[in-house]
């Protein structure tokens, strides 16, 4: 075990004990993510990596919110004192630790202050008080909501995010805000998106913003909780009274009155599907026909392009994929892109297989492969590899190659096998063969998987393990299945 290893198991054992006392205080869901779990903690460094954790704020009114998060701080800034010494960092002026703290909603949305689509449904987390790994977090995902309010919940993410960003010697955090405008101008633009009566124009004037937030903050003052706020930021706005900026404190509630504003978009269900053009392989293609769709299909992200075929992978509301369909199937879609024919399938819950792979002799070649001995995994490699070249030779034009290294992937990262057709070079399937003999050691593993995503052609993984783990992992595989429609998975058991 290297010394990496062991810092990000201190780490990890280090914010358990933590998340044990602040889930009773705060009563927060805690998960830790990121390079002191990713691979096994292989790239965590204790001197220079972050530590990552997502707490799930448990639903309720702004201010109630706001008392959590001012325990979470507290507590926060007790845990960057503790790993100071435990991790042998030597600079108490910049924060260890950096909480994203998220309501069951945006984790639902897939809201995440970066802007990433699929954040909370395809990294991998640990809960800190079992200690159990997993594929996305709970409900992630399942949920679609209109951008506007959207980046309004980003900004309102973001602005816990910094409020908790506390060093080990007290520094950082939310700093007091003293600027002309009454409010912080990001918080205005997020809130003059939410005002549904504004012209052309307008998405981003701040002086709508203020007028509505303000209106907004006035009806809540009837409460005590937002009474000296409202006061406070009517003397900024060249009321009677001694003007004062506004604490990290005050900026958190009116960021959190935002969120209850933004977070009352009606919700549409997210589905995935797939658009498949018949032909040779054009990554410009696929983009070129995902453009136009999304000029008429309401909130469609893209997920990857594969080759082969042009296989384009969507996740839409329910009724974009529904429209899709509709359209497919009457020809109207591949006109409207530009493409001779298009066809549409939605992807169903669980399941692994591509269109241009389903029915294809390899992919069902594969699935049969049941290895007589389970030794050493370099031993099933070199049976899987003769199986393989078995495949090839018997009269199909393909060349197997060991320790793929994927385009685009992280340095260093490579696949155990890579099919290409003997006539060019370029993969059709990348192959990775994983022995596992628990769940931590999958989860660890995983990563690499993920880092060879990037490659546009499928991924299938070789799964051996006994009927017993293989089972406990199942939720976990249909996880990454919903989170990664282009992977296959074939589970082989290994008895037991």
């Amino acid at each position: 075990m290297s010394d990496i290893y062991q810092d990000a198991q201190t780490a990890v054992a280090e914010c358990a004990a933590w998340a044990e006392k602040t889930a009773l205080l705060t009563g927060c869901q805690l998960y830790l993510f990121g390079s002191a779990i990713y691979k096994g903690g292989e790239q965590f460094d204790r001197v220079t990596s972050d530590v990552d954790i997502v707490a799930i704020i448990a639903d309720q009114t702004a201010p109630k919110r706001v008392d959590v998060l001012q325990k979470l701080a507290i507590q926060k800034a007790h845990l960057e004192l503790q790993l100071i010494p435990k991790l042998g960092r030597i600079v108490a002026n910049e924060p260890t630790v950096s909480v994203v703290p998220v309501t069951q909603l945006e984790i639902e949305a897939n809201i995440h202050k970066s802007g990433a689509r699929r954040f909370f449904d395809k990294n991998i987390f640990l809960n800190l008080y079992t200690l159990d790994e997993r594929v996305g977090l709970p409900s992630a995902g399942i949920y679609g909501i209109p951008d506007e309010n959207r980046q309004a919940l980003e900004i309102c993410q973001q602005t816990r995010n910094t409020y908790l960003s506390i060093a080990a010697n007290g520094s950082g955090g939310l700093p007091a805000y003293d600027g002309s405008d009454p409010i912080p101008k990001h918080l205005l633009r997020a809130a003059s998106q939410l005002e549904s009566d504004k012209a052309d124009g307008e998405w981003y004037d701040t002086r709508l913003g203020l007028e509505f937030l303000f209106e907004k903050l006035r009806l809540a003052a009837k409460n005590a909780e937002y009474k000296a706020l409202f006061e406070k930021i009517s003397v900024r706005r060249n009321g009677r009274g001694r003007v004062s900026p506004l604490s990290g404190d005050d900026q958190l509630l009116i960021s959190e009155l935002l969120y209850d504003l933004a977070s009352s978009a009606e919700k549409t269900n997210v589905v995935t599907w797939q658009a498949t053009v018949p032909g040779a392989f054009s990554e410009e293609k696929g983009h070129q026909i995902f453009k136009k769709m999304s000029s008429f299909l309401r909130e469609i992200k893209l997920i990857k392009i594969m080759r082969g075929s042009t296989v384009l992978f969507v996740s839409s509301p329910e009724s974009s994929a529904e429209a899709a369909e509709l359209l497919a199937t009457s020809g109207v879609l591949g006109r409207l892109v530009g493409a001779e024919e298009i066809s549409v399938a939605r992807m169903t819950e669980g399941e692994s297989t591509a269109t241009q792979v389903r029915g294809d002799p390899l992919l069902s070649y594969l699935k049969n492969w049941k290895p007589i001995v389970v030794n050493t995994e370099s031993d099933l490699e070199q049976l899987l590899y003769e199986y393989l070249s078995d495949f090839s030779d018997a009269g199909r034009e393909f060349e197997v190659r060991r320790d793929a290294k994927p385009k685009g992937a992280a340095r260093g990262t490579t696949i155990d096998f890579s099919i290409s057709p003997r006539d060019h070079g370029e993969p059709r399937l990348l192959i990775e063969l994983m022995r596992v003999r628990s769940g931590n050691e999958f989860f660890s593993r995983l990563g690499r998987i993920i880092d060879a995503s990037s490659e546009a052609v499928p991924i299938v993984l070789m799964l051996v393990g006994s009927e017993r783990l293989l089972n406990k992992l199942r939720e976990d595989i249909d996880r990454l299945l919903a989170a990664a429609p282009y992977v296959v998975i074939f589970p082989i058991s290994s008895g037991g």
